[in-house]
Protein backbone atom coordinates (compact mmCIF):
# COMPACT_ATOMS: atom_id res chain seq x y z
CA UNK A 1 0.00 0.00 0.00
CA UNK A 2 1.73 3.35 -0.84
CA UNK A 3 2.30 5.88 1.93
CA UNK A 4 -0.16 8.65 0.22
CA UNK A 5 -3.49 5.83 0.32
CA UNK A 6 -2.34 4.95 3.93
CA UNK A 7 -2.56 8.56 5.05
CA UNK A 8 -5.90 8.77 3.22
CA UNK A 9 -7.58 5.41 4.62
CA UNK A 10 -6.12 6.50 7.93
CA UNK A 11 -7.42 10.34 8.13
CA UNK A 12 -11.40 8.88 6.58
CA UNK A 13 -10.79 6.56 9.93
CA UNK A 14 -9.93 8.81 12.42
CA UNK A 15 -12.94 11.01 11.15
CA UNK A 16 -15.24 7.92 11.15
CA UNK A 17 -13.94 7.50 14.87
CA UNK A 18 -14.65 10.92 16.09
CA UNK A 19 -18.23 11.21 14.73
CA UNK A 20 -19.06 8.15 15.98
CA UNK A 21 -17.58 8.97 19.50
CA UNK A 22 -20.41 12.01 19.71
CA UNK A 23 -22.95 9.96 18.59
CA UNK A 24 -21.93 7.33 21.88
CA UNK A 25 -21.37 10.91 23.59
CA UNK A 26 -24.61 12.25 22.66
CA UNK A 27 -26.50 8.85 23.55
CA UNK A 28 -24.81 9.00 27.20
CA UNK A 29 -25.85 12.61 27.56
CA UNK A 30 -29.30 11.90 26.90
CA UNK A 31 -30.01 8.89 29.37
CA UNK A 32 -27.64 10.65 32.51
CA UNK A 33 -30.23 13.74 31.93
CA UNK A 34 -33.66 11.52 31.48
CA UNK A 35 -32.79 10.17 34.57
CA UNK A 36 -31.73 13.14 36.24
CA UNK A 37 -34.26 14.85 35.70
CA UNK A 38 -37.11 12.10 36.35
CA UNK A 39 -35.23 11.21 39.55
CA UNK A 40 -35.23 15.13 40.61
CA UNK A 41 -38.79 15.58 39.62
CA UNK A 42 -40.05 12.53 41.28
CA UNK A 43 -38.44 13.88 44.94
CA UNK A 44 -40.88 16.71 44.30
CA UNK A 45 -44.15 13.93 44.54
CA UNK A 46 -45.70 14.93 47.96
CA UNK A 47 -48.30 11.84 47.56
CA UNK A 48 -46.13 8.99 47.58
CA UNK A 49 -42.68 9.67 46.96
CA UNK A 50 -41.74 12.97 48.69
CA UNK A 51 -41.41 11.03 51.78
CA UNK A 52 -38.26 9.32 50.20
CA UNK A 53 -36.74 12.59 48.84
CA UNK A 54 -33.53 12.23 50.68
CA UNK A 55 -33.29 8.46 49.08
CA UNK A 56 -33.80 9.92 45.87
CA UNK A 57 -31.12 12.88 46.19
CA UNK A 58 -28.54 10.52 47.18
CA UNK A 59 -29.27 8.34 44.58
CA UNK A 60 -29.45 11.60 42.26
CA UNK A 61 -25.94 12.68 43.72
CA UNK A 62 -24.05 9.66 43.22
CA UNK A 63 -25.97 9.70 39.32
CA UNK A 64 -24.62 13.44 39.31
CA UNK A 65 -20.85 12.09 39.82
CA UNK A 66 -20.57 8.97 37.43
CA UNK A 67 -22.40 11.53 34.47
CA UNK A 68 -19.84 14.20 35.60
CA UNK A 69 -16.83 11.63 35.16
CA UNK A 70 -18.20 10.24 31.93
CA UNK A 71 -18.42 13.71 30.59
CA UNK A 72 -14.98 14.84 31.77
CA UNK A 73 -13.78 11.48 30.37
CA UNK A 74 -15.84 12.10 26.91
CA UNK A 75 -14.64 15.79 26.88
CA UNK A 76 -10.96 14.43 26.97
CA UNK A 77 -11.86 11.64 24.27
CA UNK A 78 -13.07 14.25 22.23
CA UNK A 79 -9.94 16.82 22.15
CA UNK A 80 -7.92 13.66 22.24
CA UNK A 81 -9.60 12.37 18.41
CA UNK A 82 -9.52 16.01 17.04
CA UNK A 83 -6.12 16.32 17.59
CA UNK A 84 -5.39 12.72 15.97
CA UNK A 85 -7.89 13.78 13.14
CA UNK A 86 -5.87 17.28 12.61
CA UNK A 87 -2.74 14.97 13.00
CA UNK A 88 -3.76 13.32 9.85
CA UNK A 89 -4.86 15.69 8.13
CA UNK A 90 -1.49 17.67 8.50
CA UNK A 91 0.49 14.39 7.04
CA UNK A 92 -1.60 14.24 4.74
CA UNK A 93 -2.03 17.55 3.22
CA UNK A 94 1.72 18.00 3.71
CA UNK A 95 2.38 14.65 1.77
CA UNK A 96 0.21 15.37 -1.25
CA UNK A 97 1.60 18.98 -1.13
CA UNK A 98 -1.81 20.95 -0.37
CA UNK A 99 -1.96 23.83 -1.28
CA UNK A 100 -0.16 23.53 -4.59
CA UNK A 101 3.77 25.77 -4.21
CA UNK A 102 2.77 27.31 -7.20
CA UNK A 103 1.25 30.84 -6.87
CA UNK A 104 -2.29 30.52 -6.53
CA UNK A 105 -4.89 32.85 -7.62
CA UNK A 106 -7.06 35.61 -5.08
CA UNK A 107 -9.91 32.83 -5.06
CA UNK A 108 -7.24 29.98 -4.74
CA UNK A 109 -5.82 31.40 -1.81
CA UNK A 110 -8.69 32.16 0.01
CA UNK A 111 -9.97 28.65 -0.33
CA UNK A 112 -6.66 27.06 0.47
CA UNK A 113 -6.38 29.66 3.62
CA UNK A 114 -10.30 28.40 4.83
CA UNK A 115 -9.89 24.42 4.08
CA UNK A 116 -9.42 22.06 7.36
CA UNK A 117 -9.70 19.21 8.86
CA UNK A 118 -12.76 17.54 10.15
CA UNK A 119 -13.72 18.94 13.40
CA UNK A 120 -11.72 22.09 13.70
CA UNK A 121 -13.71 25.10 14.47
CA UNK A 122 -11.03 27.56 14.80
CA UNK A 123 -11.96 28.77 11.44
CA UNK A 124 -15.11 31.49 11.30
CA UNK A 125 -16.24 30.37 8.47
CA UNK A 126 -19.99 31.34 8.43
CA UNK A 127 -21.89 34.81 9.54
CA UNK A 128 -22.21 34.56 13.45
CA UNK A 129 -24.39 37.89 13.27
CA UNK A 130 -27.49 36.12 13.06
CA UNK A 131 -29.09 35.53 16.81
CA UNK A 132 -29.91 31.43 16.65
CA UNK A 133 -26.31 31.00 15.04
CA UNK A 134 -23.45 31.63 17.21
CA UNK A 135 -20.55 29.40 19.03
CA UNK A 136 -19.56 30.20 22.65
CA UNK A 137 -15.78 29.23 21.81
CA UNK A 138 -15.29 29.20 25.86
CA UNK A 139 -17.78 26.90 26.32
CA UNK A 140 -19.05 24.27 23.59
CA UNK A 141 -21.64 21.59 23.53
CA UNK A 142 -19.05 18.84 24.75
CA UNK A 143 -18.52 21.20 28.17
CA UNK A 144 -22.22 20.95 28.48
CA UNK A 145 -22.05 17.53 29.33
CA UNK A 146 -19.55 17.99 31.82
CA UNK A 147 -21.45 21.13 33.40
CA UNK A 148 -24.66 19.56 33.52
CA UNK A 149 -24.20 17.33 36.06
CA UNK A 150 -22.56 19.77 38.57
CA UNK A 151 -25.98 21.46 37.68
CA UNK A 152 -27.81 18.92 38.86
CA UNK A 153 -25.33 18.33 42.12
CA UNK A 154 -25.97 21.81 43.25
CA UNK A 155 -30.29 21.55 42.47
CA UNK A 156 -29.97 18.15 44.49
CA UNK A 157 -27.98 20.04 47.47
CA UNK A 158 -30.80 22.92 47.42
CA UNK A 159 -33.55 19.82 47.63
CA UNK A 160 -31.38 18.66 50.48
CA UNK A 161 -31.16 21.16 52.46
CA UNK A 162 -34.53 22.77 51.58
CA UNK A 163 -36.90 19.94 51.64
CA UNK A 164 -40.08 21.92 50.99
CA UNK A 165 -38.92 23.44 47.66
Amino acid sequence: MEIDQFLLDDYKLKCDYLGAHFSRMLTRFDFFLAVEAALFGFSFDTDGLGEYHLWLAGAGMVLCVTWFYFGAADNYLADHYRTQVQIAYELLTLRIGFPPSSAPSEAEERLYRDYSFVGDVRHQLIDNRLPLRFRITWFSATELVVALPLIFLVGWGLRVTIPRL
